[in-house]
């Protein structure tokens, strides 16, 4: 008998948790290509992402910690954000260089300030694997760097203008590990974040909420695919309190596409 379809939680209101959909919807496909068919996606109610794909929880976040385990980011003398992005022998698109600026401009995902080094985020994003965690993907660990892509944290400093970063307290910053590679993974490997971008300071998606082939998933996620039921939803990147110079960027909570 096959597992029940596994819910998620996963808020599709939250980039970081959008992106991280994408990503296991992709490994769930990979991990279940033998199965005819392969399996299904969607956004459910209050915050789930479900999975049907005949796979344990255990499974989907066992083949999901050897994936993002992988990852590896090459850095290159352009800068910060323009290195290569590899997982195994695969390599990603570069979600941070816009793709739609010939000028070669970073693109709105790019939320972390000049000094970082994305390699070094990786290096912090320790995992513990689902043998070891009551709850692989909300996993916690302190000090870790982050994406800027998940408003649950992100929200720490969003009023004041100024990241923990400029209190020196970023020692003390939660993080979640599985949540933040599995948001890099998805942008760079499985969901077509370049589609996404509507501006240099924002990117908007679909939530789809019928079932769809876990391997449609990138593509349903732009918008493009008609007679699909769902809502579109719109990131708008929150520059610092003295403007979008500042160094401190991140995405708060999406609001629907138009609003």
């Amino acid at each position: 008998m096959n597992p029940e379809p596994l819910l998620l939680a996963l808020d599709e209101r939250n980039l970081a948790h959008f992106l991280a959909a994408i990503a296991l919807a992709g490994i769930a496909e990979r991990e279940s290509a033998l199965q005819q068919p392969s399996g299904t996606c969607r956004w459910a109610e209050n915050g789930k992402f479900e999975i049907d794909a005949g796979l344990t929880k255990n499974r989907l976040f066992t083949a999901a910690h050897d994936y993002v385990g992988n990852l590896n980011w090459s850095p290159s003398p352009s800068g910060p954000a323009a290195g290569v992005i590899a997982c195994g022998d695969e390599l990603g698109a570069n979600p941070y260089i816009s793709l739609q600026d010939s000028r070669g401009r970073m693109s709105a995902l790019k939320v972390f300030s000049g000094n970082v080094r994305a390699a070094k985020f990786l290096s912090e994003q320790k995992l513990r694997p689902p043998s070891e965690t009551s709850d692989w993907l909300r996993q916690v660990a302190y000090g870790a760097g982050r994406w800027g892509f998940d408003s649950e944290l992100e929200s720490h400093a969003s009023d004041l203008g100024f990241s923990s970063d400029a209190e020196g307290t970023s020692n003390r910053d939660p993080v979640f590990p599985a949540i933040e590679r599995l948001s890099l993974a998805g942008a760079s490997f499985f969901a077509p974040v370049h589609i996404w971008q509507t501006s240099v300071h924002g990117v908007e998606v679909f939530a789809w909420c019928n079932p769809i082939p876990l391997a449609m998933a990138g593509l349903v996620s732009t918008g493009r695919v008609r007679g699909m039921a769902g809502s579109k939803l719109a990131f708008a990147r929150r520059p610092a309190g003295h403007g979008d110079a500042g160094n401190y960027k991140f995405f708060p909570e999406a609001s629907p596409a138009g609003a």
